[in-house]
């Protein structure tokens, strides 16, 4: 039986109830992606405001240095902190985290840029 968003469970899976809702796999993947492009969209914005100096970078790049910088946050909060360490190393960051990876991932970036504009 399927009630909007989400469904109640119909079969019996050991080590889980069988009466609560759940959000099926699908939405779940959706609201990562999405949650990952919001957040890319606007980590990458502020580190690039924040770091300072030409950065010739295109929306899309833009979008890509801010999800690269909330994996690179998230595996910083988990070094610093080990909160949800259940979830592993490898997870997406907050804003904050995200800002701060992105601006770590904007320096990596440059430098390795700047090293290959100097060995030609």
């Amino acid at each position: 039986m399927y009630d909007g968003w989400f469904e109640r469970r119909p079969t019996v899976v050991p080590g889980r109830p069988t009466n609560d809702l759940y959000c099926p796999k699908g939405i779940l993947m959706i609201g990562f992606i999405l949650f990952l492009l919001l957040i890319g969209i606007v980590a990458g914005f502020l580190a690039r405001a924040l770091v300072p100096g030409p950065d010739p970078m295109s929306v899309p790049a833009t979008i890509l240095l801010g999800i690269v910088g909330s994996f690179i946050g998230g595996f910083i909060g988990y070094a610093l902190f080990h909160k949800d360490g259940e979830d592993g190393a490898f997870q997406a960051s907050g804003l904050i985290g995200s800002v701060i990876g992105a601006v770590i991932a904007l320096l990596v970036y440059r430098a390795i840029e700047r090293r290959g504009t100097h060995a030609r």
